[in-house]
């Protein structure tokens, strides 16, 4: 059921509600994004949702009331030294989360591919990867293996050069199940690619 957000003419619309609602189509004028944000529903049925990325807890609270008895002591600066590149790691592991992942299609010039990083309630940064229609040869959804698991994904064939290829993938880092990829697929074929043959 689309969701009409009328200020800038922009309509939500999340297409798999009851099984996918990490999933949404927003339809602005002149181009499409879709988005997979980074959780799901429990597989359990019972509609609890399940978040990819974390936020600080009370094990970094902890960690850090830990520290600060440790460090009273004035000869321990290596310990001081130590705790604080911890610190530093587990604050640009928090800070370099994925958020969500988007495929853009700007139906007369290409596509864009963006992931948002950053804290649970707060993007920090956006990586954006253009695909200009004339070098979009097509997309496919493939199979591969990510360790032990068979996931589908979806990808975008490139023109590098004049006999050579390149790939893309969307959503490389979220990877969403084979239903919400159908439903990329279909909309970048039928507003890109179709059009481009006719």
């Amino acid at each position: 059921m689309p969701l009409n957000l009328d200020p800038v003419g922009m309509t939500l619309y999340r297409p798999l509600h009851e099984t996918n609602p990490e999933f949404s189509v927003h339809l602005f004028p002149g181009y499409y994004e879709y988005r997979v944000e980074n959780w799901r529903l429990a597989r359990d049925g019972s509609g609890r949702v399940i978040h990819n990325v974390s936020s600080f807890g009370w094990v970094d609270a902890f960690a850090f009331i830990f520290a600060s008895i440790l460090l009273q002591s004035e000869d321990r600066w290596w310990l001081f030294l130590a705790m604080g590149i911890l610190c530093l790691i587990r604050l640009w592991l928090q800070c370099t989360q994925v958020l969500s992942e988007s495929l853009i299609i700007l139906p007369p010039h290409g596509i864009q591919l963006e992931t948002r990083r950053g804290l649970l309630t707060m993007c920090l940064s956006t990586t954006r990867r253009f695909i200009p229609l004339v070098k979009l040869h097509d997309m496919i959804i493939n199979e591969g293996l990510n360790g032990w698991d068979i996931c589908h994904y979806l990808v975008a064939i490139r023109h590098t050069n004049k006999d050579r290829f390149s790939i893309s993938v969307a959503f490389e880092n979220i990877l969403p199940p084979h239903t919400i990829l159908l439903h990329v697929y279909y909309g970048a074929h039928i507003e890109l690619l179709r059009k481009e043959d006719t």
